[in-house]
């Protein structure tokens, strides 16, 4: 054990050797006050084709000082047909008594590991990826910063600031929750269970309520038969064959509701429900006197509602926060999966819509919320008379199937997207059932669609019979 100091003068009465002093002492000397690590934000890493530029800047290696003064080029040492992980740093090497940027190769799978020795030492400045070929694909920043007269490391500080910052976080949590809980106004409205089911208004099932003035809240495969009682509960007998009741259905405090049928003529609900949650427990107020709206005038999270399926359907029941019957309806939405596409990388979203049509209503969708490569299929149940199903603009529809213009005796027709944002109309009213993909699968439909390969994305199911050949059915020949 010894004890060591410098620097100081050395004197013509010294032994020679003493008080001189090397490099590497004033590097060590160095390393108590510096950091390893670029200085300011220099030597930042970008890359183009099969290089990678330095930017100029400066840095400190174990107390040894590096300096670029200029856009320094590196170029990709290996080209490879597989792609690659690579990194760029700078090598202290003091065997060598240097500092250069270097270009160190990986593996398909993972970045080179940095290994320090005795006399070398890295400082990682970024991670590269390449292409097949080698040319950069991405480049990832991965510089650390030289600190001056430090104590602790800067990862030391965020370690020691996030278990600080939690500490926090917990203490004001507990207090909070217990203030919560012991809250008789919050208990008296169903505590934090309330409080959960509140901020989850929207409800997995449903569309956005915010948006909900022309939407349908109510999912008609949800409804039960039977009517409620005054317990939370459905009740089951011969008597209420002729009713129906709702799914939970989310309802924000002070909201009206009101309730329509698919041509927008009011309908009566028989009683009316209000929940805390989800269950008959969850009962705060029950209502038998039939109205054709309800207010949430207890802070309920959820509502249901018993109809008499003699004055509305289930499939043509609307509910809405609407207050007047607008001109259209869009109906609840049905996401249906085709059992054709398994397992893509790409959402493959099936929209079905039930559409009810006044004489010379017009039904759309927006361009954004459809794939506009591929086609539409429509199903038409005409309401009455010579009712006909045309474009909004006046532009001929034209049934890509059989590539005749759709008159009043076509029932299944496909049709394109653009028809459907332009929009259709059933000159004297009717109804539709339209299915067409979302748009999150327009890349999917559209290397499908351009593939070469003659393949096109048709919503079409056949039956076959065990005598029917299959080339017959999809016409197979040399080009598809």
């Amino acid at each position: 054990m010894s004890e060591r100091a410098r620097f100081f003068n050395r004197r013509s009465t010294d032994a020679e050797g003493e008080y001189t002093y090397s490099a590497d002492e004033f590097a060590e000397y160095l390393n108590t006050f510096f950091s390893d690590g670029v200085v300011s934000s220099g030597l930042a890493v970008s890359g183009s084709g099969n290089r990678a530029t330095v930017k100029s800047g400066y840095a400190v290696i174990a107390g040894h000082w590096y300096h670029n003064d200029g856009s320094l080029m590196l170029t990709n040492p290996t080209l490879s047909t597989l792609k690659r992980k690579d990194s760029i740093a700078l090598k202290f090497d003091n065997e060598e008594r240097s500092i250069k940027a270097v270009w160190i190769t990986g593996s398909q799978e993972t970045y080179p590991v940095l290994t320090d020795s005795s006399s070398i030492k890295y400082l990682l400045l970024a991670n590269v990826e390449l292409l097949p070929g080698g040319s950069v694909k991405s480049v990832t920043d991965k510089r650390k910063y030289c600190q001056a007269l430090y104590t602790m490391s800067l990862e030391q500080f965020q370690t020691q600031f996030s278990q600080f910052i939690k500490n926090c976080s917990d203490t004001i949590n507990k207090n909070v929750k217990n203030t919560t809980v012991n809250s008789e106004i919050i208990s008296s409205r169903g505590g934090l269970l309330t409080l959960k089911n509140r901020l989850d208004v929207t409800d997995n099932k449903h569309l956005d309520i915010k948006e909900a003035g022309t939407l349908n809240l109510f999912d008609y495969r949800q409804a039960q038969t039977g009517w409620l009682d005054h317990s939370g509960s459905i009740e089951m007998s011969s008597a209420t064959t002729n009713y129906f009741t709702t799914d939970y259905i989310p309802i924000e405090n002070g909201i009206e509701m009101f309730a329509y049928n698919g041509n927008g003529a009011a309908v009566n609900f028989e009683t009316v429900e209000f929940y805390r949650d989800r269950s008959s427990t969850g009962l705060i107020k029950f209502d038998g006197e039939a109205a054709s709206s309800w207010v949430n005038d207890c802070n309920a999270a959820f509502v249901r509602l018993s109809f008499d399926k003699r004055t509305v359907a289930a499939n043509n029941l609307i509910i809405t926060i609407s207050d007047t019957a607008t001109r259209h309806y869009i109906p609840y939405r049905q996401i249906v999966k085709p059992s054709s596409i398994v397992k893509t990388q790409f959402g493959m979203d099936y929209i079905t819509e039930n559409v009810a049509l006044a004489a010379n209503e017009t039904y759309a969708v927006n361009t954004t919320d459809i794939a506009l490569s591929s086609p539409v299929k429509v199903h038409i149940t005409v309401g009455g008379g010579n009712s006909v199903l045309v474009r909004a603009d006046g532009e001929e529809l034209i049934d890509k199937v059989s590539n005749s213009v759709v008159d009043g005796t076509m029932t299944d027709v496909v049709i394109t997207a653009e028809d459907l944002t332009a929009g259709l109309e059933l000159t004297q009213g009717g109804s539709l059932t339209v299915k067409y993909y979302n748009a999150n699968c327009e890349d999917l439909l559209q290397m499908i669609n351009s593939s070469g390969t003659g393949f096109t994305v048709f919503d079409t199911v056949y039956e076959i019979d065990n005598t029917t050949q299959v080339s017959t059915i999809f016409n197979v020949t040399e080009d598809n």
